[in-house]
């Protein structure tokens, strides 16, 4: 089977970085390589990471001396991957076990499609049971908004749900020239999958959860200044034609 990619990006996530990285090395098949990227951590973190790859050949660690925030983490990650197939995974959340399986076997026997996604699960801090989330159900209607709004119209690219960025299988290829943007600091993942829909790849939705989701007070998604930046950002991305410029 081809080898997959997992890319973490980790910073001071001493907390949870070990079932993180477990919960992929646990997963149904064992061709996988595992990128945990420690992003200038000032705990922990680095040396968690560095005790696991001793003890599993399948886990490299690479060290930023400066903190790049995830966007470049992810880069750095992205630019050292070895594998065909490249999937993500934040360090305080973990996936179920099935995952990668399900989605590389559908993609190995799918070539027209260029990367999957799927639904999640969401752990609040305090509590032992997950919540059902769902993904966007298809992705088509927001590549038709985004040339909508390239020319012009009226459109809400960003409402009507989304790709959980945890969840996806991408084929490596898709990357050989995209990037996450280092100058957002929030909603990197949209941008991703604009870049990848406006370049006409194509992504499919697979049924059942692919990973859960832990919310908690120290992640940066509940930052709502960063937020509205980076939607200023990635919308004037959009007037000008950025994401569908190679297409």
């Amino acid at each position: 089977m081809s080898l997959i990619s997992v890319i973490i990006p980790a910073y001071n996530r001493e907390k949870y970085l070990e079932a993180a990285v477990r919960s992929v090395l646990d997963q149904t098949i064992t061709d996988i390589e595992v990128l945990v990227i420690d992003d200038a951590s000032t705990d922990t973190t680095g040396s968690i990471a560095d005790r696991l790859s001793q003890e599993d050949s399948r886990i490299r660690v690479l060290h930023h001396e400066q903190n790049k925030l995830r966007s470049g983490a992810l880069n750095t990650g992205l630019d050292n991957a070895k594998g065909e197939y490249i999937s993500f995974l934040d360090s305080d959340d973990y996936y179920l076990a099935d995952k990668l399986e399900r989605q590389i076997n559908f993609l190995e026997s799918h070539p027209q499609s260029d990367g999957v996604y799927g639904d999640f699960e969401i752990l609040l801090e305090d509590r032992t049971d997950t919540k059902g989330m769902n993904a966007i159900s298809s992705v088509e209607t927001v590549r038709e908004r985004l040339i909508a709004k390239t020319r012009g119209e009226t459109s809400d690219v960003m409402s009507g749900g989304y790709i959980p960025s945890c969840s996806v299988l991408i084929r490596a290829s898709v990357f050989s020239t995209i990037r996450f943007d280092p100058i957002l600091r929030n909603m990197e993942d949209f941008d991703m999958w604009l870049q990848i829909l406006g370049k006409g790849f194509v992504l499919t939705k697979l049924p059942g959860s692919t990973y859960v989701y832990r919310r908690h007070g120290e992640q940066k998604s509940s930052d709502s200044e960063r937020m509205i930046i980076a939607r200023a950002i990635i919308e004037e991305k959009m007037k000008g034609g950025i994401y569908l410029q190679n297409q």
